[in-house]
C-alpha cells in the first residue's frame, strides 16, 4: 500500500489516472442510480445489490479521486496552492455560520405556513436562494457582531493572563 501511495504521490499520470477512475466509478454509479430511479420494472435483485454496494462503490471512487490531494502530487500542487491561499479565510468563517443556521431558516418558513409548496421547482429554486441569502447575512452579522470580539477579548485575556504569569 505504501508502495502505492508512493507511486501516486510521485507520477503525474498515475495521478490523473486515479482522479479519472475515481470519478468514472462515482458518475457510474449515479448513472446506474437514474436508470434504476426512472424504471418501475426495475427487479428486486437489481435494487438490492445496487443498495448493497453503492455507498462503499462511490465513497471509495470519492476516496480515490482525493488521493492525489492529500499526498501532494506535484501535479496537483497549484491547484492545493490556491485552496491554501488566505483569501478563503474570511468565506470559510461565513460558510460555518450558514452552516449552522440555514435550517433555523428553513424550519421556520416550514412551521409558519399552513400548506406546503408541493413540487415546484421555481419555488423550490428561489427558497434556496432565499435560505442562502438569509444564512450568509446572518452568519455575517454574528461574525461581525459577537465572534470577532469574543475572539478579540479572549486573545487580550490569554495574552493579559500569560504576562501576569512571566511577571510573578
Amino acid at each position: 500500500m505504501v508502495m502505492l501511495f508512493n507511486w501516486i504521490k510521485n507520477n503525474n499520470t498515475a495521478a490523473i489516472t486515479v482522479i479519472v477512475f475515481g470519478w468514472l466509478l462515482d458518475s457510474v454509479m449515479v448513472t446506474i442510480l437514474i436508470k434504476i430511479n426512472l424504471k418501475d420494472n426495475t427487479s428486486e435483485v437489481a435494487n438490492i445489490l445496487y443498495l448493497l454496494f453503492q455507498r462503499t462503490l462511490f465513497v471509495a471512487g470519492a476516496s480515490i479521486s482525493f488521493l492525489p490531494f492529500l499526498l501532494g502530487t506535484p501535479i496537483v500542487r497549484p491547484l492545493i496552492n490556491m485552496m491554501e491561499s488566505a483569501m478563503w479565510f474570511p468565506l470559510a468563517k461565513l460558510t460555518y455560520g450558514a452552516y449552522l443556521s440555514h435550517c433555523i431558516f428553513m424550519l421556520f418558513r416550514t412551521y409558519n405556513t399552513q400548506r406546503g409548496v408541493w413540487a415546484s421547482e421555481l419555488d423550490t429554486t428561489l427558497f434556496f436562494f432565499a435560505y442562502l441569502t438569509f444564512a450568509f447575512m446572518f452568519s455575517f452579522f454574528v461574525t461581525v457582531l459577537v465572534e470577532t470580539p469574543m475572539s478579540r477579548l479572549l486573545k487580550e485575556f490569554k495574552n493579559t493572563n500569560i504576562n501576569a504569569v512571566e511577571n510573578v
